[in-house]
């Protein structure tokens, strides 16, 4: 309201006004269509002056009741359902405040009505003197005939609405599903241009692009894709095919530019985030990544940390400071999801170390099956020494010398695990617990068995029956 004081942003142009004003948070194309309270919503639509008109119909509402009620001399009837009138519109005006039942033709036509009915009895309130019936018949006549020949061409543009929300069954269905039902030949049949948008503000054109890349009908699909921003500029999924058509035409700079074009406008879309980072790690352009880091995490979501970090995570070398200290973070903001965990990792030792770690710890799980137990604890060792942040190479390297009664040697290394690694699972102080119950420390196990099964490791229970509940 406040930008566009006198016009507005147009009638119905809410729905994209408020995906700038959303964009942040915006995770899919379901846009903010309503502002859940229709006087804000025609404010900006219509600017100030719309805004007071439309308050100045309950206001205009509110005189004429209180003039039918207290300065007339119709039937006492008639006062009171005045009043109940009032009261309805009331119910109606707190909708109006809170939510938007200007959208909901089951809420307007009741209001129409009512509205109606306070204006008759309003009139009927007044004594109006009529000098000329022969005029008043002919504005009674004419007008309502009048109103029909003007709303006539309405039907047109009804009928074309109608027929485009028809349409719109099979055009979102695909995009929803990722399909494709509209044969290339009837593209321009059966998608609509009117109106220039879908019911979720998604432009025509680009629709019509996203099936001509389809096709590999590639000039069209970049023609109308670059088309429909003039119907809506803030979705920007236009920019996503014409991303894709420069990429397949070897475009690489000007492909980069739309994706980055996408992201910037929609930053914690999936799609936008997806299709930008790839064109960045194709390219390996860490420089682009990282103008692009404080859009993907400023919000602390989930996607935007997590595509962030797995595509720097292939641009840079392990030991990076800032990389590390940046996979840090998110893992405290994320402690529950391991992956954060291995990127930790693999910022600080890199994945081939990583994979080593693991395809050791594979033949160290081989020979303890076996009962090669001390050929097992070594590899286990061999594991640590490449990756010294992966909690299970203890645990299990802790397991393999409790097995073989070396207790100095699995206290040394469950020890990490429980004091400095605290993964939470409850496995490393049951197996704490194990080797303090051979030393004979009862009550210590006891203790560690109980703070192992409250952490959900529920192969304690037995242990705490059989030594720590008697």
């Amino acid at each position: 309201m406040l930008d566009n004081p006198i016009f507005g942003t147009g009638i119905g142009n809410w729905k994209f006004e408020s995906i700038n004003y959303d964009r942040l948070q915006i995770d899919g194309y379901i846009v903010p269509y309503h502002a859940h309270s229709d006087f804000i919503q025609l404010g900006a639509e219509l600017g100030f002056i719309g805004f007071f008109l439309y308050v100045f119909i309950f206001l205009s509402a509110i005189y004429f009741v209180y003039h039918i009620i207290f300065k007339s001399k119709i039937e006492i009837q008639d006062k009171l359902f005045s009043f109940l009138l009032i009261i309805s519109l009331g119910v109606y005006l707190i909708d109006a405040n809170l939510n938007f039942p200007i959208a909901r033709p089951q809420e307007v036509a009741p209001m129409a009505l009512v509205l109606a009915l306070i204006n008759f009895y309003f009139i009927n309130s007044k004594e109006v003197i009529r000098d000329n019936k022969k005029f008043s018949s002919i504005v009674k006549a004419g007008f309502p005939i009048a109103s029909l020949l003007f709303l006539i061409p309405s039907l047109f543009i009804t009928h074309k609405t109608y027929s485009s929300q028809v349409a719109q069954m099979v055009i979102l269905s695909d995009f929803n599903n990722d399909q494709y039902n509209i044969p290339l030949n009837q593209i321009e049949t059966l998608i609509p241009s009117f109106p220039n948008v879908t019911v979720t503000t998604i432009p025509m054109d680009a629709i019509k692009a996203r099936y001509y890349f389809y096709y590999q009908k590639f000039d069209k699909a970049l023609e109308y894709a670059l088309k429909s921003a003039s119907a809506n500029p803030y979705l920007h999924y236009g920019d996503i095919i014409a991303s894709r058509v420069y990429s397949v035409r070897g475009q690489a700079q000007k492909a980069k530019e739309s994706a980055e074009k996408a992201f910037s406008g929609l930053p914690n879309n999936n799609l936008h985030i997806g299709e930008f980072l790839n064109i960045l790690l194709s390219q390996k352009d860490d420089i682009y990544l990282e103008k692009a880091y404080p859009l993907l995490t400023g919000t602390n979501k989930l996607t935007g940390w997590k595509s962030y970090l797995v595509t720097k995570s292939n641009l840079t070398s392990p030991g990076d400071p800032i990389f590390i200290k940046r996979t840090e973070k998110a893992q405290k903001l994320f402690p529950f999801d391991d992956e954060f965990r291995k990127l930790v990792k693999t910022a600080k030792i890199g994945i081939t170390r990583i994979d080593q770690a693991y395809n050791i710890s594979q033949q160290a799980q081989i020979k303890y099956t076996e009962q090669s137990f001390a050929e097992a604890a070594n590899l286990y060792d061999r594991s640590i020494e490449l990756d010294p942040y992966e909690y299970s190479y203890y645990e299990n390297a802790a397991l393999c010398h409790y097995t073989m009664n070396d207790l100095d040697n699995a206290l040394t290394r469950i020890n990490v695990v429980v004091d400095e690694m605290n993964p939470l699972n409850g496995k490393c102080e049951y197996i704490k617990g194990l080797i303090y119950l051979k030393l004979g420390i009862t009550n210590d196990a006891c203790e560690l068995f109980e703070t192992s099964l409250s952490s959900g490791f529920e192969a304690s229970q037995s242990l705490l029956d059989q030594y720590c509940n008697k």
